[in-house]
């Protein structure tokens, strides 16, 4: 089986979509190109990110990532700072577990391993605030790109199938994040994906793992054989990102 077949087969999924891959030699060398699905739309502001592996070993944004004016935060930023997790209805809960379990085992029948959950929040009260206090309207429909709606494939459709292919997506403002409320009782909007799946695990990865086991706690370093890095990752996911 390959990862396309996986696609058509099941297109409840949050791995990556694999549009093309491109050469291009320049001074001699050549340069590949993957071109792959955005997963976070760029027409919805993401008041927070997240890199997440399930991992704890040196998992946190540097000082440099954190002087961004959107930085990328880590495994212990979001233990740190979201502490009792973001979360879901019961049904839209069931739809991610089923859909992390499955790309999970998918991965880890490839081999693959040191992928991550890129998670972009969108908190709905803290725009409307920013909004307020700026005098400011929406101006998300306006700045759309033409043909959008038709291209884009969104968070709500990946954990639950999604339109039919062909079809018109009707996704207003929200652009198909999946619902959710912080502990503060925020409401916000979702949008995740699996991305970095090309690692497989080869020697090399093996000996780093080796040697990071032998030196700190093997069950906390990112660097791990791929079945007990998927069950790390989805329990990390299920039971402490993620909240019914």
């Amino acid at each position: 089986p390959t990862l396309l077949q996986n696609l058509n087969q099941n297109p409840r999924t949050l791995l990556p979509k694999f549009y093309g891959l491109y050469c291009v030699q320049s001074g001699g060398k050549n340069i590949r190109v993957v071109v792959m699905n955005n997963i976070l739309p760029r027409v919805v502001k993401m008041h927070l990110k997240f890199d997440l592996k399930g991992s704890t070993y040196k998992r946190r944004a540097s000082k440099k990532e954190k002087e961004k004016s959107s930085p990328t935060y880590k495994d212990l930023d979001f233990m740190q700072d979201i502490p009792e997790g973001l979360m879901l209805d019961a049904d839209t809960f069931t739809a991610l577990v089923k859909t992390l379990q499955r790309d999970c085992l998918v991965l880890e029948s490839f081999k693959i391993m040191d992928y991550s959950l890129l998670l972009g929040v969108h908190n709905i009260d803290q725009q409307e605030r920013e909004q307020q206090s700026e005098g400011a309207h929406s101006t998300s429909d306006e700045k759309r790109p033409v043909g959008q709606k038709a291209l884009y494939s969104t968070a709500m459709e990946s954990i639950q199938g999604g339109a039919v292919r062909g079809e018109p997506i009707d996704t207003d403002d929200a652009m198909g994040g999946i619902p959710a409320v912080n502990g503060k009782g925020e409401r916000l909007l979702l949008h995740v994906g699996i991305i970095d799946i090309l690692q497989s695990y080869r020697f090399i990865k093996r000996l780093e793992h080796t040697w990071k086991a032998l030196v700190h706690d093997g069950d906390t370093v990112s660097v791990h054989r791929p079945s007990f890095y998927a069950e790390r990752f989805f329990k990390f996911m299920t039971n402490t990102v993620f909240r019914k």
